[in-house]
């Protein structure tokens, strides 16, 4: 009997022993001890998500390319395409990432048949000419094709069909694919370690 009752009285001493007391009264937290946070809360955040947008940025030493970001819209296209012409979040603002899309473009439809997506665009994307039109064609079409099981991307102006410039100098009114924009994105290799001193 006396067994049983160490065995249950231990424990509880033990568990006693652990449990933090409550303050009678009110009391100020040391000013060594206090944590006062500052910064707004998500500043520091950096979006997430299995999809992936395609920004322009600016790398010292090479062209402007593109590069992906993530975000959190499931797969949903008309979503990916919303956070695309949404832009850069302000975080990724001020690691020089910005959008050649201009601002006051609006998406009129989205539409998928197969592996063949089409986006209706206002002719606010017609207004770019040069480099500019290529990177914003060349964000829209990456983005949407890294979207499973997409291979090209129609892009219509107001429900009208529109021929777009390719890398090369083409005009084409047929849907453009990654392949016509070779070398835009920009690849991340890493940097090989350094060999061992001898």
């Amino acid at each position: 009997m006396r067994s049983i009752a160490t065995f249950f009285l231990v424990p509880a001493a033990v568990l006693a022993g652990c449990s933090v007391s409550a303050d009678e009264a009110p009391r100020d937290i040391e000013s060594n001890r206090a944590q006062v946070v500052t910064e707004p809360l998500g500043a520091n955040v950096r979006a997430a998500g299995a999809e992936r947008i395609f920004l322009v940025v600016d790398v010292p030493g090479l062209p402007t390319r593109i590069e992906p970001v993530p975000r959190d819209v499931g797969d949903d296209l008309a979503a990916l395409v919303a956070a695309l012409l949404a832009g850069p979040t302000a975080n990724e603002f001020v690691d020089q990432f910005r959008s050649a899309l201009p601002t006051g473009l609006v998406v009129n439809a989205v539409s998928r048949v197969g592996p063949r997506v089409t986006i209706d665009l206002t002719d606010d994307l017609q207004a770019l000419s040069g480099d500019s039109l290529l990177l914003a064609l060349a964000q829209i079409v990456y983005t949407v094709s890294d979207m499973s099981g997409v291979t090209s991307v129609d892009i219509t102006i107001d429900g009208q069909q529109a021929r777009w410039p390719t890398s090369s100098g083409q005009f084409q009114d047929h849907p453009l694919t990654v392949f016509d924009y070779p070398n835009i994105e920009v690849t991340r290799q890493p940097a090989y370690p350094s060999t061992p001193s001898q």
